[in-house]
């Protein structure tokens, strides 16, 4: 080959390089608002991507865990989480500015009307569920279940008497329409209601301390092969009832890997039903933050090289751990519950781009904050879901809308960029009003039908109010908001009724709100002895049962101000509460009263609350089945922050205190 040849070939590779190097490459970003938008959102996830936002603990960073990961001391990680937050701030108010200056008027989606026959029984709104359930089908029965049990609450909680009662009732319906695991979830509920009360160490308002404790071996109950069969049939909503009824005793990993499998296979052939059931499990049923931060280090320590390190002094573990961090071998990314994160989100993406609205729902609940790096395919997404989410009313999209003014969360952050929040909130309100059964429109109908004599209606509003959120609903708002007693006298005796019925049942709460209807003369003629009658049998009655009151009670010690409580100490708050205001009625008992505050006082060991600590003061104060104590009451009322009956208790007995320094000083 001649010369000539070989500077051609040369010029041409020249030439090829340079232009590689000098040929204007198409920008990033384009100049749309939009554009603007993803640019800055994209220098927020690069300072806060997806494994510090796990660590966003409340009300500060899990430093433990991101120390644990990233292979830093905790002071780094601290003093690093500040820093990071106020590029956040810094970045999010050049977002608002620019929202400002643009002048957005964004449409809000308006609701269309749904065909909600192509949705499961958990995403339809309840009453088109109870219509289901009503109509013979088995999984609504175990949606009601769940739905009565623990309303929409992701996380698991204690069941109250009406919750048990509910959620047995409708096992009982779906056992009878033959579902394979509804005798074994009956079953399960009657065993690990009482087991679930050990787990309790203290309760103290509506604050209830609990400890994490082994399940009892259950593979013995009637009904346990069908409940197994469920598992291997992908039945995620029976799991889900499972895994709540559960609370506080941890499972063991047979029946979730047993569904988990069965989900993976459905999955792999295409099925988008599938695919909506594996995101919900790992990221609704059975993931919280702690507990997916907990399980990565666990898994990080029982790997190899995690282990390797327990071999090794205490002193010298922290440093090399750090170190085997930082060139890989302990990589959070390598552990199952990293990995199976990953699994569901790619299930949800999946799921979402075939149209599925329980995919885009889980896009938007855990997507957002997966995704470290946003192109515009990603970008035009997170808006369609939540346009379309708005759009077709989609029931599980419920509880991210509420959380839109209470929480920060990472999608709603992002999507508030292009609505105007009030426009947003309106939206969302009326959206709400379209699909829930809502108590406060209810009420307004209830008292529209009363001004025109239609007892009967009240009557089946009432029983639908309750077939839908439970008696629960219904009795705390009795006792905790007196705009429903401020009604038609013949209205209040309809409510009376009801509670007389809810209380003749048995239930515990039923009798609660009885005697308060008694002692304060709603719906009934006031009779003291009745309301002190029926506060003890609340009393007597509650047994394991720790639920709190939903809504609190009005404290007419603290001038009607809400106050919580949980039905465990509840009772005992009324009976003293009544014996301490009025002294003479028939039934009243010191001894007792005397015996109920040494209860309270040895059942909270951590703080006393306001109104705990003013009734325990007057049972001191005014020497109630026990010595007149004057100091001791001062110390409670002391205690009781915020409470008006503590704060004039203390001026009360401060002023006789200076009264009796000075006839000693003047006699």
């Amino acid at each position: 080959m001649n010369k000539k040849v070989w500077i051609s070939i040369a010029a041409v590779l020249l030439a090829a390089v340079a232009g590689w190097f000098l040929w204007p490459t198409a920008p990033e970003y384009g100049d749309s608002y939009s554009e603007q938008q993803r640019k800055l959102w994209n220098e927020r996830r690069a300072i806060l991507p997806w494994i510090w936002a796990l660590a966003d603990g409340i009300p500060d960073v899990d430093a433990e865990f991101l120390s644990r990961v990233l292979g830093k001391d905790k002071m780094w990680v601290k003093d690093e989480w500040k820093r990071r937050k106020e590029c956040i701030k810094s970045i999010d108010n050049e977002r608002i500015k620019i929202k400002w200056e643009e002048k957005l008027a964004y449409p809000v989606p308006s609701v269309i009307h749904e065909d909600w026959a192509s949705l499961a029984a958990e995403q339809v709104p309840i009453q088109e569920c109870l219509r289901r359930a009503n109509g013979g089908d088995a999984e609504a029965c175990l949606v009601m279940a769940c739905h009565l049990g623990w309303g929409n609450r992701e996380y698991s909680e204690e069941l109250g008497w009406r919750g048990a009662r509910d959620v047995g009732y409708w096992l009982d319906r779906a056992e009878k329409l033959n579902h394979q695991g509804a005798r074994f979830l009956k079953e399960f509920l009657r065993m690990t209601l009482p087991e679930s009360r050990k787990t309790i160490t203290e309760i103290s308002g509506s604050t209830i301390y609990c400890v994490r404790k082994a399940c009892p071996n259950y593979e013995d109950l009637p009904g346990y092969e069908g409940f197994l069969n469920c598992m291997r049939n992908g039945d995620l909503v029976a799991y889900s009832l499972i895994v709540k009824m559960a609370w506080n005793l941890t499972l063991p990993d047979k029946e979730r890997m047993l569904l988990l499998e069965s989900l993976r296979r459905q999955v792999k052939s295409g099925d988008v039903r599938a695919m909506e059931k594996l995101s919900d499990l790992i990221f609704f049923v059975s993931q919280d933050t702690y507990r997916c931060n907990f399980d990565m280090i666990r898994e990080m320590k029982d790997s190899f090289w995690g282990r390797a390190v327990g071999f090794l002094p205490f002193k010298a573990q922290g440093s090399l751990w750090n170190g085997l961090v930082r060139i890989g071998l302990l990589d959070v990314e390598d552990t199952e519950t990293m990995k199976e994160l990953r699994e569901g989100m790619d299930c949800a993406r999946k799921a979402a781009r075939r149209g599925s609205l329980a995919g885009m729902n889980c896009c938007l609940w855990n997507g957002v904050i997966c995704s470290d790096y946003y192109t515009q395919e990603d970008w035009d997404e997170v808006f369609r879901y939540y346009h379309t989410l708005l759009e077709r009313n989609y029931i599980p999209f419920q509880p991210l809308r509420d959380d839109l003014f209470r929480q920060d969360r990472s999608d709603l952050d992002l999507v508030t960029g292009f609505y105007d929040y009030k426009l947003l909130e309106n939206a969302i309100k009326e959206i709400r009003g379209q699909q829930e059964y809502d108590g406060a429109e209810l009420f307004k109908n209830i008292n529209k039908r009363m001004d025109i004599g239609d007892v009967d209606t009240v009557r089946r509003q009432l029983d639908e109010w309750i077939a839908m959120s439970g008696a629960d609903a219904i009795l705390s708002k009795l006792l905790a908001d007196s705009s429903f007693w401020n009604v038609s006298p013949e209205l209040a005796r309809i409510y009376a009724d009801k509670v007389q019925e809810l209380a003749d049942e048995g239930d515990p709460f039923g009798k609660l709100v009885l005697g308060y209807c008694h002692e304060h003369g709603l719906g009934v003629p006031r009779d003291l002895g009745k309301a002190w009658r029926y506060y003890l049998e609340s009393r007597d009655t509650v047994g394991f049962f720790v639920k709190r009151l939903p809504d609190g009670y009005m404290d007419p010690d603290n001038g009607e101000e809400i106050c919580s409580a949980s039905m465990q100490e509840a009772p005992d708050l009324f009976l003293l509460s009544l014996g301490i205001r009025h002294t003479d009625f028939p039934g009243r008992d010191e001894k007792l009263m005397y015996a109920l505050a040494q209860e309270l006082e040895d059942s909270v060991s951590s703080s006393l609350p306001g109104n705990v600590s003013y009734l325990l003061g007057r049972v001191y104060e005014d020497g109630i089945g026990t010595p007149v104590d004057k100091e001791k009451a001062l110390k409670f009322y002391e205690k009781g922050k915020n409470h008006i009956g503590c704060t004039d208790g203390v001026e009360r007995l401060l002023q006789e205190e200076t009264k009796g320094i000075s006839k000693e000083n003047n006699p």
